[in-house]
């Protein structure tokens, strides 16, 4: 089975609004999506994606029936054609997520870490007919240190549901916002179209052989409410961390408080109580005053929001201000 060369900068996926680091969006690049729907549709007249709207976009006109499970109701925006397959779920796929009936396919991209990709092929396993085809990401070796053992770890529980196909570096990521801004924080300049993973692909599925899924903590933005200011996404933690003396606060090294790292290493994540789709941060200690202005600015601009702003709390508004700096 042939992936064609990774190519792509120019990508007319629309991304409004902005995709965020907390869902882990990154998106395949159109010559990507393309190119796997192609292989997939090639054999398959019915498929599941899940968590990979630009594929079931794409496909959206090719199958008999599509199905979609997203996290980010951000995705009819983005992606207008899902309106008419009619079968998108938007919900954590670590909840509980009944499907309406089982596909010749499923297209899988989870989060890059070992429970999650086995919970998602467990899940999937679940909708898939006997004989069908899984075909999900895989992440590099070098995404740290221990990515080659969990390499393996997932790759034997794959060899269990059926005939494994490996294929390196076949996909291709497009960088989203939140990552260029991560990058320009610390001088790095756009690299493009860098982030690139394996495809594998498992076919003849067995009927379902269940494990038991494990425990995953990567939960997206449970906890957090979402507010959309323009194009921007601002998420805000409903139970913040802050000192409760300070409205908003900085997090440490954040660079004009931008949050230098798109890691889950990163130890200044967990300080993280307010969180831009630019990879902006703060740290909130009053989570109701900062909710109050975040749902005024979704409807008003900055100038006649401030006005109504205390003396006291003007100085918090306005570090809130920086922190959306870009807002459009």
């Amino acid at each position: 089975m042939t992936i064609p060369e990774r190519i792509s900068k120019s990508d007319p996926f629309r991304t409004t609004p902005e995709l965020h680091a907390l869902l882990y969006e990154w998106y395949f690049t159109y010559d990507t999506a393309n190119s796997l729907a192609r292989v997939v549709t090639a054999e398959a007249r019915s498929v599941a994606c899940i968590g990979t709207p630009t594929i079931a976009s794409t496909i959206a006109d090719r199958t008999e029936r599509t199905l979609l499970v997203d996290a980010d109701p951000g995705v009819f925006q983005r992606f207008p054609t899902l309106a008419s397959i009619g079968n998108v779920s938007i919900a954590e796929l670590a909840q509980s997520v009944p499907l309406a009936a089982s596909s010749d396919a499923a297209v899988l991209d989870p989060p890059w870490y070992v429970n999650d990709i086995l919970r998602w092929l467990s899940f999937a396993t679940k909708y898939i007919r006997p004989g069908g085809s899984l075909y999900f990401v895989l992440f590099p070796e070098l995404t740290r240190p221990s990515a080659r053992s969990e390499r393996q770890t997932i790759l034997a529980h794959a060899s269990r549901l059926g005939k494994v196909e490996h294929i390196e570096s076949a996909l291709t990521y497009s960088t989203p916002l939140f990552e260029l801004e991560a990058l320009a924080a610390v001088g790095c300049p756009d690299p493009g179209d860098w982030r690139a993973a394996d495809l594998v692909i498992i076919t003849d599925v067995a009927p379902h052989k269940a494990w038991q899924p494990p425990v995953t903590t990567h939960l997206g933005d449970k906890g957090w409410s979402t507010h959309v200011l323009g194009e921007q996404v601002v998420k805000l933690k409903t139970s913040p961390n802050g000192d409760p003396g300070d409205i908003l606060s900085p997090v440490r090294g954040a660079v004009d408080n931008v949050l230098t790292s798109v890691s889950e290493r990163d130890a200044r994540r967990q300080e993280v109580d307010l969180w831009t789709s630019r990879n902006r941060v703060a740290r909130v200690g009053q989570q109701k005053v900062v909710e109050g202005w975040l749902e005024r600015l979704a409807s008003s601009p900055y100038e006649a929001v401030a006005p109504v702003i205390s003396r006291e709390d003007r100085p918090a508004f306005d570090m809130l201000q920086r922190v959306l700096a870009g807002a459009k």
